[in-house]
């Protein structure tokens, strides 16, 4: 028996969740859709609710994943991919740029070695392996052990580690390029915040890439409103300050190249931000 077990019904429903979602944005954005930025959008979706499934399924005791376990992460997430559709097919067409950069790092070595920080089931490597289409080398490190055994299931070229980004386990100057796709924030606190950037500085090589995409504080008082919920409910996501994440850059000998802002609405108290730094 395979890893993971889909019956015929639950794989049927995840496609038409993901044809639907697709209509939808067609629908909603019209000529405005990039059609690269949704392909992308779409895959990462569409392994999204599988991985979603897969957990449901477990916390049921089943060995296999049915149609019912679907259903339950549609009614869970569904709102929320529909949401985000607009924002994340506007954001992945302009992070191209950023991949631009690496190509012009690429031309002057030969396989890429990439180490993805907080990889999840690696979504960002396998968007990043389509985009550059050559020879690379990816490393994935999680601690999330579920997160893990459905990216070696997803992504069988990748190579999955279970470590914490705050103490790397690979030797000095081995990787061309350090990511993480929307995990830095999670593993910060204000004792290790430094402690994190040095050790992608370490493991990077001489002019190594660190590329950050994440969500950031809009406003100071949004900082402080997130500090005071999280004394009183231990809940908030511990955003960076742009300025803030900046800084910490600078110190652990980082010099940003490029940078990407997006605001997903008017109202909307956090930014997406891409960041691409070298080691200095």
């Amino acid at each position: 028996m395979l890893l993971f077990e889909f019956s015929i019904d639950a794989l049927k429903l995840v496609s038409a969740y993901v044809d639907l979602l697709q209509k939808h944005v067609y629908q909603r954005f019209s000529i405005e859709v990039d059609k690269q930025g949704l392909g992308f959008f779409l895959s990462d979706v569409e392994d999204d609710i599988k991985f979603s499934a897969i957990q449901v399924s477990s916390a049921r005791g089943a060995n296999n994943v049915e149609l019912q376990d679907v259903q339950e992460v549609s009614r869970r997430r569904l709102s929320g991919f529909s949401d985000e559709a607009e924002v994340f097919c506007r954001f992945y067409k302009k992070t191209l740029g950023d991949v631009t950069v690496l190509k012009e790092r690429a031309k002057r070595l030969g396989a890429l070695w990439i180490l993805d920080v907080g990889c999840g089931w690696g979504r960002a490597s396998r968007r990043l392996s389509k985009y550059l289409n050559r020879e690379m080398e990816f490393v994935e490190i999680d601690l999330d052990a579920a997160s893990l055994r459905y990216g070696k299931y997803v992504n069988r070229n990748f190579s999955f580690v279970r470590a914490h980004m705050s103490y790397l386990p690979f030797k000095s100057s081995v990787f061309d390029v350090v990511i993480s796709n929307r995990s830095l924030h999670e593993a910060r606190d204000k004792n290790n915040n430094r402690r994190i950037f040095m050790e992608f500085g370490e493991v990077l090589g001489s002019k190594g890439l660190l590329w950050v995409f994440d969500m950031f504080e809009r406003y100071y008082l949004t900082k402080l409103m997130r500090k005071l919920l999280r004394k009183l409910f231990s809940k908030g996501e511990p955003y960076f300050e742009r300025a803030e994440f900046e800084r910490e850059l600078q110190r652990t000998n980082f010099t940003v190249v490029r940078k990407t802002c997006m605001v997903r609405s008017p109202f909307s108290l956090n930014r997406l931000c891409s960041y691409i730094a070298v080691k200095s």
